[in-house]
């Protein structure tokens, strides 16, 4: 049956699979609400169906799909979920981190603290990750957009939300960038 299809959705890169047991088992897997897949989905079938029809000549208008409305209603239950997932991921975070901190004693607080040529674990972890943000293909890709309609039409397709166009091309970089962001380091949720 169509309707009990379920969906994964890969945690960094945020594509969207179809459930098998054996992807289900990878860490980097997570289930993904099957109204946020379909609409995602069919945004991206419409998105490709307009470029296809853009190549061939005259404007057609995509077949069949969700309402707009309804699309709208997927992208804010995608962007409330994705916001749940990330709130949960740094709460669980912090919880391992006290849990881990009980047990040591101050002598061993300290030494955690010096890891790499007198680096703290953190400030290691920080240039990780900025390493790891300047790196991303995708982060590149928004730097290089030019227009609106282009950042729009990424974001809408890669996070499920539409973009607010009344605001400069450079705000809407910096928010497209930290929701990459936001996906790039995001954990699985019950790990």
């Amino acid at each position: 049956m169509a309707s009990d299809i379920r969906y994964l959705r890969q945690l960094k890169s945020g594509h969207i699979y179809v459930y098998t047991e054996a992807l289900a088992k990878r860490p980097d897997m997570v289930p993904y609400d099957p109204e946020v897949a379909k609409a995602r989905i069919a945004q991206m079938k419409q998105d490709t169906e307009a470029r296809r029809a853009a190549k061939k000549g005259p404007k057609v208008a995509p077949s069949e799909g969700p309402s707009l409305k309804e699309m709208r209603e997927n992208r804010a239950i995608a962007s409330e979920l994705t916001d749940l997932e990330n709130q949960a991921g740094a709460e669980r975070e912090a919880d391992l981190k006290a849990i881990e901190d009980e047990g040591k004693s101050e002598k061993e607080k300290a030494r955690d603290k010096v890891t790499f040529d007198g680096k703290t674990a953190e400030e290691v972890k920080e240039l990780t990750e900025e390493k790891v943000v300047n790196n991303d293909p995708k982060i590149q890709k928004i730097g290089n957009y030019k227009q609106k309609k282009q950042l729009k039409q990424f974001v809408l397709i890669e996070f499920g939300i539409e973009l607010d166009d009344t605001k400069p091309l450079k705000v809407l970089k910096d928010e497209a960038v930290a929701m990459q962001k936001a996906r790039i380091f995001e954990t699985p949720v019950g790990e």
